[in-house]
């Protein structure tokens, strides 16, 4: 329901119809979603994604909390694994949540997650899923079109 209820929020429409808001969701975590001042975002998302527009601007909305919050836990289970990432000058596989749990702090700095947040205001939806800003993070359905997950982290 808070996941429905951000999506709502985040393309514009009023929730007095759904009654009020649960408490968890707060006037500037509510005004703060991605897709709020992105004109035609969720059109072009319905294009390409038909039905799963919405999840994907709960999705956006749920990583963009995780980012602001620092939320180790949600940004690990958002991956997809095995990923690739740049530890260092180097590149690196990284090929479960428990290892990229070891290289959190060396992957999701403060200056990528500040590069994070400021290209989810900028998302381009291409043939390869969701792009923000100029790839620093891309987003798509999992091979078998059942979840919304982070395919590729380009620190």
């Amino acid at each position: 329901m808070k996941i429905i209820l951000r999506a709502i929020l985040a393309i514009g429409l009023s929730v007095t119809a759904l009654g009020s808001a649960p408490q968890s969701l707060r006037a500037e975590e509510m005004s703060q979603a991605p897709s709020a001042s992105a004109p035609g975002l969720k059109a072009a998302l319905e294009e390409r994604y038909g039905p799963r527009a919405l999840e994907c601007l709960a999705f956006l909305s749920t990583i963009e909390h995780a980012i602001r919050s620092n939320d180790r836990h949600t940004l690990l289970a958002a991956l997809h694994y095995p990923t690739r990432v740049r530890i260092g000058k180097r590149q690196k596989w990284v090929r479960s949540q428990s290892v990229m749990s070891f290289y959190y702090d060396r992957v999701f700095t403060k200056v990528y997650r500040n590069k994070l947040l400021e290209d989810i205001k900028d998302i381009h939806i291409l043939s390869k899923g969701v792009m923000l800003g100029h790839g620093s993070m891309w987003i798509n359905l999992d091979n078998d079109n059942l979840n919304w997950e982070i395919i590729s982290v380009n620190n």
